[in-house]
């Protein structure tokens, strides 16, 4: 069965947004194989509706599951961790994961052109991550 690599941003702007962040990469490393994670890092809220600084990474994996199965399990993670529309009415995120990148393609172009998810996919673009 073929792999497909995916490349995900992690963020968090609640009060434990660096345990949730880290539990966020267990997550990932468990149901993605071969994976890369980049430093975990601070960056500024992009929008007046958020309460806090976030805590971010990026993970790079492969996966044979389908996108939308992936995508589904990203956000069963995402309320199991606290995320719903009373947090983020109130402007806090626990975490958000997005599959950003998928087998090549940027799937959120909004995504990938921030800063915050720059960051951490430049730094593993540089340690070469993404070379076979």
């Amino acid at each position: 069965m073929k792999s497909t690599v995916a490349v995900i941003s992690i963020g968090s702007n609640s009060d434990d947004r660096s345990q949730k962040v880290e539990l966020a990469i267990e997550f990932l490393r468990e149901i993605l194989r071969d994976t890369h994670v980049s430093t975990v890092y601070e960056s500024e809220a992009f929008n007046h509706n958020d309460k806090a600084p976030y805590t971010n990474a990026v993970v790079v994996g492969k996966t044979v599951i389908t996108m939308e199965t992936l995508n589904l399990s990203l956000k069963e993670f995402e309320t199991q961790s606290g995320r719903d529309s009373t947090a983020r009415a109130n402007g806090i995120v626990p975490i958000d994961l997005d599959i950003v990148i998928w087998d090549g393609r940027i799937i959120r172009n909004d995504d990938f052109e921030r800063p915050y998810f720059n960051v951490g996919y430049r730094e593993l673009l540089s340690k070469g991550a993404f070379e076979e």
